[in-house]
């Protein structure tokens, strides 16, 4: 069964469908990058203008909008003992040893089920709401992990929104070739 699975993956139709969809991608995402306009936050398409907004974020990747926004990076001067102790194991970490720690924490402890409730926060961010092309974690997604209790009253569209402007911006004024962050937001926004 494997085998017949690896072969249907390498097949040339399946190989051309995928590189025609990646190809769409990556133009869809140098359309978005070609008419982001810093000043105002907003991606100028043929059919509209869409400005960048934490309630658009909210509503297409079904987070909440409202609450506590999080700090922009980690003060570790304002932490704990305990906290330096948790951003000091995280820090640098990979999505591959990430998806580790998801995978193989036991959950039989409350220490364990904190340990892979902060490696699966830090994994959802790294793959998907705060992407970059660095192999480890951006820093901001280390303030998400010290308080476990308030993490479902937060704004975390404001959190992707903040990193995902930071990174069109920063991508526009260095002429960067790769946009980070969630571009799923803008792709289905404008393109849907």
């Amino acid at each position: 069964m494997g085998d017949q699975r690896n072969q249907m993956q390498n097949t040339p139709r399946r190989q051309n469908t995928m590189t025609r969809m990646l190809a769409a991608a990556r133009i869809k995402t140098e359309e978005i990058y070609d008419r982001f306009d810093i000043r105002d936050n907003t991606i100028y398409s043929d059919a509209a203008a869409v400005k960048i907004t934490t309630r658009k974020i909210g509503d297409t990747l079904g987070l909440r909008s409202k609450g506590t926004p999080y700090e922009t990076r980690v003060v570790r001067k304002k932490l704990s003992q305990e906290d330096k102790d948790i951003h000091k194991f995280f820090q640098g970490k990979s999505a591959v040893a990430l998806t580790e720690l998801v995978q193989t924490t036991p959950l039989d402890t409350e220490e364990n089920r904190k340990l892979f409730m902060r490696a699966f926060i830090l994994w959802i961010q790294k793959v998907f709401l705060l992407p970059n092309s660095t192999s480890s974690i951006v820093p901001n997604a280390l303030t998400t992990i010290f308080d476990l209790e308030t993490t479902c009253k937060r704004n975390w569209a404001l959190h992707v929104h903040d990193f995902l402007l930071q990174e069109l911006k920063k991508a526009k004024q260095n002429n960067a070739a790769a946009i980070h962050g969630c571009v799923y937001v803008s792709h289905d926004n404008i393109f849907s």
